[in-house]
């Protein structure tokens, strides 16, 4: 059921999602489009749910921005990195869904080989002093 509420609620988002990312460049093995539907995902799965597991949803994502180019910590095996930052509106981070709070959040991609899937390997969404806090 939380991933079917989950799904509808990206799929009311991907509406809305003519957003470019500031900042971005060609990156073999992933567009623009994906790499903002990955992280826009991802951002659901991170905050859209409160501590009790009903989901919340997110009601809006704005401000996207590539971040400089990143090098990959040791061990080398971990490959090729790039992180996107953006603006977030959903449940309040202390009182769950009954209020709503805006986040900065942070999106890392990995991808370990060349020729390897870019996949999102951590989310970090923290509450932000930007934009209305209900």
């Amino acid at each position: 059921m939380r991933a079917i509420l989950v799904l509808l609620s990206l799929i009311s988002v991907n509406v809305f999602a003519t957003e470019t990312i500031a900042g971005w460049k060609p990156t073999k093995g992933i567009s623009e489009a994906q790499a903002l539907n990955a992280a826009r995902e991802a951002i659901h799965q991170d905050i859209g749910v409160d501590e009790d597991g009903q989901v919340c949803g997110v009601d809006e994502m704005w401000g996207w921005e590539r971040e400089a180019d990143l090098k990959a910590d040791l061990p080398q095996e971990r490959g090729e990195i790039f992180a996107i930052t953006g603006y977030v509106k959903g449940p309040h981070s202390k009182i769950g869904c009954s209020g709503t709070q805006t986040y900065d959040c942070r999106v890392v991609f990995n991808r370990p080989k060349a020729n390897a899937l870019w996949k999102v390997e951590y989310t970090e969404c923290e509450p932000s002093h930007r934009g209305p806090q209900e």
